[in-house]
């Protein structure tokens, strides 16, 4: 999960400024499931609907859309990088390569 930091530096990249109240709502959640709050409020359509409720502008909406992004590529990259760092060095993972190699050659 990103930092609040990164969610708004994200939106002032996107949107030109920053939205805190937008994405306090939607990792409101955290304080009662912890790690599995995205569960509420994190499809894209809902923190629209709350980025817009909150802000009253439809730049707060895009805000939501953006923390959901956001969200779902961190935790997208971090499942890439335990991939690599877990089959780093293993034999089985070598082979597979060599596999493919060997395929695309002939």
């Amino acid at each position: 999960m990103p930092k609040r930091k990164m969610h708004e530096n994200v939106a002032k990249l996107v949107l030109g400024q920053s939205y805190p109240i937008v994405d306090a709502g939607l990792d409101w959640p955290v304080k009662l499931m912890g790690g599995s709050h995205r569960k509420l409020f994190h499809t894209l359509p809902q923190a629209f609907i709350i980025g817009l409720i909150l802000t009253g502008d439809v730049k707060g909406g895009i805000a939501g859309v953006v923390h959901v992004i956001t969200d779902n590529v961190d935790s997208g990259a971090k499942k890439e990088m335990s991939k690599l760092i877990k089959n780093r060095g293993e034999k089985v993972c070598r082979k597979k390569r060599k596999q493919k190699r060997r395929k695309k050659n002939q």
